[in-house]
């Protein structure tokens, strides 16, 4: 895991090459702090630079430093590759020679080997850069399900190319001015997050789960190739029950084994769930060894009455607490260092957690991925029963109609009111007759507001949806949206900035691929007990039955609680705010409203993230 940054550009220009890259690399210097590496090429037609802030893994020589090379090809990785050493044989076969036990060197002759073609064989979580010198060729290339990130500024004169948003800011060239893209801005206000794979800085864009980007450096056209997408992946489908266990249970002990492969130590975030807890038993199945776990418990108690209690001797539970003074402090420290305003409250936890964690262990391994393949979220499964086409659903709907509109009338009047979150739920349920109409009225349901504060109109979405009461496709829906563009950027940016690395067995794509294959009976079937994640509970019955029972607690922080306590700060923070995106009279309005108690938390964090964001930006660019 490490953090990459580099550049490109046409001869024509000249910059501090050395100053340049090294700005670059600084900006993302908390991504690896075991080596600094940097590779520079001049050519006729363009200057490149490649650079590699290091955080050892596997094979922690220095010969295993990047950037790294092999005939005409240099390569900068952000990553693991889990199957690297079952390549070599691959290479070995075709005459290679294996010079490290580095996964890096493994990429860069399978590209060598296989060209395009080489990605379809790694299994692991990867942002790739190689350069081709003798071809003037730049690859850009992101894992199957997004979990590394990778951006870049493009136009016809220059490449600039990162982990991270942040060290491209100040180095864009000064004739190309960043500007903001204001639509995203409303998508980061309905979602509390940049829905789209654009960034919200015009030009820079992030590369796609499972694309390469190639850009031909002769003159800087670029073309985009897709090398995998979950939803083309064939098979006959699965409707029954034990043939669906009989093929998840062996992926999954294949997935949590691979991640496995390390050349340091390693820990993991439990929680109270069924994920985190199927992943740690799991481990404790494949390695002798003891291991870390960190649990997430607020701020009252000494111990956690809700976590397992496991064997002392393999586990060393460890809990981590936050005061409020820890919450504000470091929701402050993030929102200034997002790349793009972000407003997940768990992020808080999950930095507190890695700052613990990173006394002992360099790896982290957590159980993200399982709701979205699964449909582990209660709200999911209400949503999948309530809008079943069926007889007394349909009278429910017919009665409730004529009175519909008064509830309509309340929402908009008063869109912020508290505690109305359910009521609106259901509403909208007995409105509606699909499962994504509800859903979509469920995203919408702030946009009226939105436009008042951004003073911007909503450029209208469209997703194209052939079964719109498919759970399959709603939870395609959720991974190519929520999953890479929140969770996985939360996870990547609080474990970073804390320097170590986080892994997610259950996004292991071979699962996502079989999911693909499921029916909707295999996710939820009342008249078989089948509940959210019973495939899961069923793994996890194989270890010790009282753990089906698991309730899903998350890393809740109360940042409620902590907005009310700090509530003077924050007045000062909006009274003195100059913002160039937001109506500050209307937001004045809503977080007097929020301190009586008449504004629900969410959207309130969504405002106060955005202005410490936006109150930062000066520095950056």
């Amino acid at each position: 895991m490490c953090g990459l940054a580099g550049f490109v550009y046409v001869a024509t220009h000249q910059y501090d090459n050395v100053v340049l890259l090294d700005t670059m690399l600084e900006q993302i210097a908390h991504r690896g702090r075991d080596n600094r590496g940097t590779y520079f090429y001049n050519s006729e037609n363009y200057y490149l630079g490649l650079g590699h802030n290091r955080l050892s893994i596997i094979d922690t020589s220095s010969r295993a430093n990047q950037p790294y090379h092999f005939d005409k090809y240099s390569i900068v990785f952000n990553g693991e590759i889990y199957n690297y050493k079952e390549l070599w044989d691959e290479l070995i076969a075709n005459g290679y020679s294996i010079d490290t036990t580095s996964d890096t060197e493994v990429i860069l002759k399978l590209f060598h080997l296989h060209k395009y073609a080489a990605f379809s064989y790694l299994n692991g979580m990867f942002a790739i850069v190689i350069h081709d010198k003798e071809e003037g060729t730049i690859f850009m290339i992101r894992d199957r399900m997004g979990v590394k990130p990778l951006v870049y500024y493009y136009d016809n004169e220059h490449l600039y190319f990162s982990s991270e948003a942040k060290s491209i800011y100040k180095n864009i060239p000064k004739n190309k001015a960043i500007t903001i893209n204001k639509d995203l801005i409303n998508s980061y206000f309905k979602y509390g997050f940049v829905n789209s794979f654009d960034s919200i800085f015009e030009n820079v864009q992030k590369v796609k789960n499972g694309q390469i980007v190639t850009i031909d450096l002769k003159d800087f056209s670029k073309k985009e190739t897709i090398f995998w997408n979950f939803e083309n992946v064939g098979g006959k489908k699965i409707d029954d029950l034990e043939q669906a266990y009989q093929s998840l249970r062996p992926l999954v002990d294949s997935a949590i084994n691979y991640r496995l492969v390390s050349d340091v130590g390693f820990g993991i975030f439990l929680s109270s769930g069924i994920d985190s807890n199927l992943v740690l038993n799991g481990i404790l199945s494949e390695s002798p060894s003891k291991i870390n776990s960190y649990t997430y418990q607020g701020i009252s108690s000494s111990n956690n009455e809700e976590a397992v209690a496991y064997d002392k001797t393999r586990v060393d539970q460890r809990y981590v607490q936050l005061s409020d003074d820890d919450l504000w402090r470091d929701y402050k420290y993030l929102c200034v260092n997002y790349d793009e305003p972000f407003a997940d409250p768990a992020t808080v936890a999950l930095f507190g957690l890695a700052r613990k964690a990173k006394e002992q262990n360099k790896v982290i391994l957590v159980g993200d991925g399982g709701d979205e393949l699964l449909g582990g979220y209660q709200s999911y499964e209400e949503l999948y029963y309530y809008t079943r086409p069926n007889v007394i659903m349909k009278v429910v709907k017919y009665c409730y109609k004529p009175f519909s509109f008064i509830l309509n009338w309340v929402f908009k009047k008063y869109p912020f009111l508290k505690h109305m979150g359910r009521i609106y739920l259901y509403h909208n349920i007995l409105c509606h007759h699909s499962l994504f109409d509800v859903m979509f009225e469920l995203e919408n349901r702030f946009v009226p507001v939105i436009e008042k504060i951004t003073k911007r109109k909503f450029v209208k979405e469209v997703v194209d949806v052939k079964n719109r009461n498919s759970i399959l496709a709603f939870l395609n829906y959720k991974t190519k949206t929520e999953l890479i563009h929140q969770l996985n950027y939360k996870t990547d940016i609080a474990g970073m900035l804390q320097t170590i690395e986080i892994r997610e067995p259950l996004l292991d794509y071979r699962l996502f691929e079989l999911q693909q294959r499921f029916t909707d009976n295999i996710f939820y079937d009342k008249s078989k007990s089948v509940r959210n994640k019973y495939l899961y509970r069923r793994i996890l019955s194989s270890y010790n039955k009282d753990l089906t029972q698991l309730k899903k607690r998350g890393f809740k922080v109360d940042l409620d609680r902590v907005f009310k306590k700090y509530s003077i700060e924050i007045d000062e923070i909006i009274n003195t705010h100059q913002s160039a995106f937001v109506d500050l009279a209307y937001v004045k309005g809503i977080w007097t409203k929020y301190k009586e108690g008449r504004v629900d938390f969410e959207f309130m964090n969504r405002i106060l993230s955005f202005l410490l964001w936006e109150k930062n930006l000066k520095n950056r660019i």
